[in-house]
């Protein structure tokens, strides 16, 4: 529920990024005459406007044709028709807004709906440009997940004492283990909870790390560090360095830093 909560959150970033872009671009460009018919500031309302409704029957028809029809092609064709024809209606009466006195009439609407085809053809490009990309990211994640160790379980029944440190990456808990690292959506409040609190010692907001794992500490910077078994370098926090003093881990020499 967390995960789904926060895509459909985050999903909408993109898309809005997008359309504020391309409504921006159209007023730049001045297309259909917009460029001699309106001064910028209206020109800019007109065509953020025009891209955020269009924006929207395009989100609107794609939900409403799913997968049919089956071919990608066939199916951007249907949903800029389909979002096409209220644009088209929602252009004129804006046209009629920004430009008193005009007047649309009937044989006007079949090449303003070229138009507006051709505007919206790119709105659903864009859509399903990042729709697709979105898809593809929650596949991956799923598939990271389905990879890591399952719960309660999650983390301490699965992996036992291969658990060398466990890392808070945003949403994600990072566990580094003695066959490499996997990265699991899970929250690290909950992942601190589901390892035996004796195993291991919280060492910084976002570590924590097995007991068995420690070689040594050492100072870098003015800070104190640990030195995991994997050579894993560890922060510890002032709010946790008495805990680990009281570890008695011993001291390390300071080890060389890598080559960036």
């Amino acid at each position: 529920m967390q995960f789904a909560n926060r895509q459909l959150t985050d999903g909408w970033k993109p898309h809005a990024a997008a359309a504020i872009a391309l409504g921006l671009l159209l007023t730049f460009l001045g297309p259909f005459r917009s460029q001699e018919a309106m001064t910028t500031g209206p020109r800019t309302l007109f065509w953020l406007g025009l891209v955020g409704t269009g924006y929207l029957l395009a989100h609107a028809a794609t939900r409403l044709m799913g997968d049919r029809p089956s071919n990608p092609v066939a199916r951007a064709i249907t949903v800029t028709a389909l979002s096409s024809l209220p644009q088209m209606f929602i252009v004129s009466w804006a046209l009629v807004q920004v430009r008193p006195g005009r007047v649309i009439t009937v044989a006007n609407l079949p090449m303003l709906f070229v138009s507006v085809f051709a505007i919206q053809a790119i709105i659903v490009a864009i859509h399903a440009w990042l729709s697709a990309r979105r898809i593809a990211r929650t596949d991956a994640v799923a598939t990271v997940e389905e990879a890591g160790p399952p719960a309660r379980g999650r983390l301490a029944r699965s992996l036992g004492g291969d658990l060398l440190a466990l890392e808070a990456e945003d949403h994600y808990v990072r566990l580094h283990h003695g066959s490499g690292s996997t990265l699991i959506l899970h929250r690290f409040s909950d992942a601190l909870a589901e390892v035996d609190s004796g195993a291991g010692l919280q060492v910084h907001r976002g570590w924590w790390v097995a007991n068995g794992a420690v070689v040594g500490t050492f100072m870098r910077g003015g800070k104190r560090w640990l030195k995991l078994t994997n050579d894993l370098e560890v922060p510890v926090s002032r709010t946790h360095l008495r805990c680990v003093i009281d570890q008695a881990w011993p001291r390390v020499d300071e080890p060389a830093r890598r080559p960036a």
